[in-house]
């Protein structure tokens, strides 16, 4: 049965200092593993190399331009989807979901504008697959209609007909992303907070990479199609 190999990572990169470090690691771990998609949160100080870097490594890389205010989402979320050689996938339509509501990193007391979730839907091998890579507010309490909206949109999403996942940072423990599986009686698999959610009922394997000087492990995400 065909696979698609997911390279998910909170690669801790907004500022462009950081885009050196971030093209490393994932070139190793491109190198090393049967990557096909790749998807990078806090990403948005690192867009000029990954475009670069999927230019020369036969991907194509879907992140809106970003702003250097630190509180616009805009290229946070990144999506590197492989074009050529093994495992290569055809990108059938791609939008990006916009929410609503703001959200403040307390520790700094800064508001951001509302999250922008990246979603593709991928022929891989035949198959038909929706995909939304996801960065959720933290789940605090300024922030608890900012995340609920973020559930409730990815959940919107898993229920719709046919195979679909929503992966990335979504600052949920167990319990929570469990509960968005069990919802669409599908299954989830990771690390908290960084999970990988289907909708049915299929096999996901999940190795750990090592952080890469990020804060967040990056994981290896294999689902059977």
């Amino acid at each position: 049965m065909p696979t698609l190999t997911t390279l998910l990572w909170n690669a801790h990169a907004n500022s462009a200092t950081q885009q050196r470090r971030v093209v490393q690691w994932v070139d190793r771990w491109v190198s090393d593993n049967d990557v096909q998609r790749i998807v990078l949160l806090e990403a948005k100080g690192a867009r000029p190399a990954l475009r670069e870097w999927a230019r020369t490594n036969g991907f194509r890389l879907y992140q809106e331009r970003g702003s250097r205010l630190r509180a616009d989402e805009r290229g946070d979320t990144a999506v590197l989807i492989r074009r050529r050689g093994k495992g290569a996938i055809k990108v059938k339509r791609q939008w990006t979901a916009v929410m609503d509501r703001a959200w403040v990193v307390v520790s700094h007391n800064v508001w951001h504008r509302p999250r922008r979730h990246r979603r593709l839907v991928l022929d891989v091998a035949g198959k038909r697959v929706r995909t939304s890579a996801e960065h959720w507010p933290t789940r605090t309490r300024p922030n608890a209609a900012a995340w609920a909206e973020s559930y409730d949109s990815a959940l919107k999403f898993l229920r719709r007909p046919g195979l679909a996942l929503v992966d990335g940072d979504l600052n949920a423990d167990y319990h929570a992303a469990a509960r968005l599986a069990d919802e669409v009686g599908g299954r989830v698999k990771g690390e908290r907070p960084d999970w990988c959610i289907l909708n049915q009922r299929r096999r996901i394997n999940v190795i750990e990479l090592g952080e890469g000087g990020s804060d967040h492990c990056a994981l290896l995400v294999t689902v059977v199609l």
